[in-house]
Order: structure tokens, then sequence, then C-alpha cells
């Protein structure tokens, strides 16, 4: 084949460019620390307006932290415990905050909510 005819042929086999690469992800996303304990995290949730912070346990506890802005530049933050409360046996699947009433929902693996 003639060298136009190859490259018309080339053009027609291959999908547009923006095609051709699939979509990629900024970063990868790696758990740091795996706990297999009853303190393991399965749930969590932030009130911002109230700067509350909640963590749903395996164990069936509700953690409160409160978020602390931290004193650099870096705009990071650090937590204090505020209180824990054991809301199942079961571990805490979901967590949902309703700021406006004051309340936290919490959804166990027994489907109690």
């Amino acid at each position: 084949q003639s060298e136009p005819q190859q490259l018309e042929q080339q053009q027609q086999s291959e999908p547009p460019p923006q095609q051709q690469q699939p979509m990629r992800s900024v970063f990868t996303f790696g758990a740091i620390h795996v706990r297999k304990d009853a303190q393991r995290i399965t749930a969590i949730d932030m009130d911002a307006t109230a700067q509350r912070l909640f963590l749903g346990l395996a164990s069936g506890q509700v953690e409160e932290h409160q978020l602390l802005p931290s004193d650099g530049s870096g705009g990071g933050a650090t937590t204090r415990l505020v209180s824990e409360r054991k809301v199942s046996r079961h571990g805490v699947a979901q967590l949902a905050v309703v700021p406006t009433a004051q309340t936290l929902g919490a959804l166990t693996d027994d489907g109690a909510v």
C-alpha cells in the first residue's frame, strides 16, 4: 500500500486521542494502618459547623472528637476525644450527622438504627 493509504487506514483504526487514555486517578488509596480488633474504625462522619468528628467502631461504640486547628501554617488539624458511647453490641456500619437537629444517627451491622 502507498503511504497515504497506510496513514488513512491507521487513522480509521485508532480511536480519537481523548478515548485512548483511560481515566486516571490523581492518587491511590491505601490503608496506612489496618486494625483487626474491636477498635477498628468502621464508619466516619463530620459536623463541620460544630467542628466535631464522629467515628463508629467495630465494637459498637461511637467516639466524638473535637477538631482543633494546628498552630502551623500547614492547614492541618488535630483531634481531642470528647466522648465515647456504646450504641450496640454489633459494629457501627454507618453514621449520619443531622446538624440542624443536633442529632447523630448510627446504623449497626445488625440493621438497628
